[in-house]
């Protein structure tokens, strides 16, 4: 009696594992993505001498990365600069084609302010500017797949457990 019990328990044990690998499905990480959101991106042409000033909105903590560059048409810009600033201060200054990264503590408006001299016979030139947003990294939490492993293996464990009691008990190997 005591032996069929604790094939049943063996069983019920099994059957449960089963049943919670096939249940527990994998769960996305927190740090699934690892491009960076682009905040802008433009092409803006210059008419003699201008000065443009984008808004952007960082959506919380990480990284701002504005990329400034000087197209070359019809002709390059005699001058091209650009800064990246918050509500209060200053917070970054290239006095060219360029790329500034800068950490920022949390979210909210920020503005690159670029500004252009166009040379050449017509005083026409183009900047392409992109701003890119890096996420501060959070940490990520163990994955579903720990729970499919775990459940494997007390599946494995309760199977190894069943046959071992089968094994011992040799009329069922033997019978005729």
């Amino acid at each position: 009696m005591a032996e069929w019990s604790r094939q049943r328990l063996l069983g019920a044990a099994t059957a449960a594992s089963l049943a919670l690998a096939l249940t527990a499905g994998p769960e996305h990480a927190a740090a699934d993505t690892l491009s960076p959101d682009v905040l802008l991106a433009q092409s803006t042409l210059v008419i003699n001498q201008q000065s443009d000033v984008y808004d952007i909105t960082a959506p919380g903590p990480g990284m701002l990365t504005v990329q400034l560059e000087d197209l070359v048409w019809p002709d390059a810009l005699s001058s091209l600069s650009f800064s990246l600033d918050s509500a209060r201060s200053v917070l970054g200054w290239v006095a060219s084609a360029g790329e500034l990264t800068l950490s920022i503590a949390r979210g909210g408006s920020y503005f690159v302010d670029v500004a252009g001299d166009a040379g050449g016979a017509l005083g026409l030139g183009l900047y392409s500017v992109q701003v890119d947003f890096y996420a501060q990294g959070a940490q990520v939490p163990l994955p579903g797949a720990l729970v499919l492993l775990l459940s494997g293996l007390a599946t494995l464990v309760g199977a190894h457990l069943t046959w071992m009691h089968w094994m011992r008990n040799e009329s069922f190997m033997y019978a005729v």
